[in-house]
């Protein structure tokens, strides 16, 4: 399957959980979305930034997605 690793900043961990939706938007697919869901979550935070690296597995994007490809998440929170 096809994933990508997000950063979250530790302030917002507490909302982020394995299954939790996430929005992925791909700079090489503007207005296109595609649905993902954290797969796992890094409990060791970056000593510099405190940011938390989450994997995020999408789903139904297989053969569109390549690596190295530029995206960014939403977190879908209540």
């Amino acid at each position: 399957g096809v994933f990508f690793e997000a950063e979250v900043p530790s302030e917002e961990l507490s909302k982020v959980q394995v299954g939790t939706q996430v929005r992925v938007a791909v700079d090489a697919f503007p207005g296109r979305q595609f649905s993902g869901t954290v797969a796992f979550i890094n409990p060791l935070a970056d000593s510099v930034g405190r940011l938390f690296k989450v994997r995020v597995q999408i789903s139904g994007a297989d053969q569109d997605l390549k690596p190295g490809m530029f995206a960014k998440g939403e977190i879908v929170t209540k």
